[in-house]
């Protein structure tokens, strides 16, 4: 019956030790976030709220969707219902039995993303002044923002984002690529 009363709504819940031990975490990893990275993940967020497209046959969009032919929406569809139905039929933990329905969905969905997705993207932003010893951190921010979002096809790795101030000295543009 106790343990009963230490749940809430079928998850346990954290002793006094356990909240101040993830109190402690949040913390620490807070401290360690210079002021260019959380300026890069603010960045990042904008660009996912502007300017990142995804796909009408995406799980989630963005505010540029792009729409797929209805006869590649319904392959699409068609080959994750296969991959989902073999994948809930297997009770295993292990993904084998249903690896090859998930190869043919992602190979189908990549064929998708290489014809309808721009290889790169140029988000416009007004002048931001990011000196170099900053600039690893602010892209790492924006990586770190593009990956939580959960819906983007471009690489969040620091050497493929490119941070270009404009000549006149009015904008800076952040350039993606596609993974």
């Amino acid at each position: 019956m106790a343990e009963k009363k230490n749940k809430v709504r079928g998850l346990p819940r954290l002793t006094q030790k356990q909240k101040d031990d993830v109190k402690k975490r949040c913390l620490a990893r807070r401290a360690s976030w210079t002021l260019a990275y959380q300026l890069g993940f603010y960045i990042g967020e904008e660009i996912v709220h502007k300017y990142l497209p995804t796909l009408s046959v995406d799980g989630i969009k963005t505010r540029k969707n792009i729409s797929v032919t209805c006869g590649e929406g319904d392959e699409c569809r068609r080959l994750d219902d296969v991959w989902y139905k073999k994948r809930m039929e297997s009770r295993d933990d292990d993904d084998k039995s249903s690896e090859s329905e998930w190869k043919a969905l992602r190979a189908y969905h990549e064929m998708l993303e290489e014809k309808y997705l721009p290889k790169t993207i140029e988000c416009h932003f007004q002048l931001l002044n990011i000196t170099e010893e900053n600039m690893k951190d602010f892209k790492k921010g924006v990586g770190t923002s593009l990956w939580d979002c959960d819906c983007s096809h471009y690489s969040t790795k620091p050497e493929d984002i490119e941070v270009v101030a404009d000549e006149e000295g009015w904008f800076t543009n952040i350039i993606l690529k596609r993974d």
